[in-house]
């Protein structure tokens, strides 16, 4: 899902890099490999560029509702009801955890 603002998702980004977020999905074995690191720093087309995955597809852009993510595992959760079970599981996780 698109961000709804480009200043909500450029401080999101800000916000992680600072923290050195690693991908909360960990759902590709290239991304469990490396303990879900994110190259902050490189191409936004390289698999393990920073993107802010959207916990809630329908929950906007509130930071509670996002966490950071590697390319390659946010497209493959992607907004779809059928993600797969891991993907489920990791969102509905994250969520009853708050």
């Amino acid at each position: 899902m698109p961000f709804e603002s480009k200043r909500v998702q450029q401080s999101f980004r800000v916000e992680c890099e600072k923290a050195q977020a690693p991908c909360a999905l960990l759902l590709t074995a290239d991304c469990q490999a490396v303990s879900g690191l994110i190259d902050y720093a490189g191409d936004w087309r390289s698999p393990r560029a920073f993107q802010g995955d959207h916990i809630d597809p329908d929950g906007g852009d509130d930071h509670a509702n996002l966490q950071a993510s590697c390319r390659e595992c946010n497209r493959r959760k992607s907004n779809s009801l059928d993600a797969p079970a891991e993907v489920v599981f990791a969102t509905w996780r994250r969520l009853t955890s708050r």
